[in-house]
């Protein structure tokens, strides 16, 4: 049986909401980083998070499926990814990183975190 029209449309209308949401979670993050003291992580969180749903914004501008899953993909990855890989990497990461980096180090050697 083929989908409605306003099934695969969410919030209804024909509205990309998609791309406003990402420009909001961009401009939350970005408020964050500008925010926070320097030389903490929550301002490399931030500032990275806002380049990565800024990026996001921009490939969900340019996809025409609303909601598609490349830009979730370049969100996920710009705003979680790649900060907490930075700051594991030069140590200085918040103490739930630590609680990751540890839960990695079990699955590797063990096969369960």
């Amino acid at each position: 049986m083929p989908r409605s029209r306003s099934a695969a449309k969410p919030f209804g209308g024909g509205r990309r909401w998609d791309r406003l949401v990402l420009l909001a979670c961009a401009a939350s993050a970005l408020v964050v980083g500008l925010a926070s003291p320097d030389h903490t992580s929550q301002k490399v969180w931030g500032l990275v998070g806002a380049a990565g749903y800024a990026c996001a914004a921009l490939v969900a501008a340019r996809s025409s499926t609303p909601w598609a899953r490349t830009p979730a993909v370049v969100a996920v990855t710009g705003a979680a990814a790649i900060p907490l890989l930075y700051l594991s990497v030069i140590g200085r990461a918040q103490m739930e990183v630590g609680v990751v980096e540890r839960a990695a180090d079990l699955l590797f050697s063990t096969g369960a975190p």
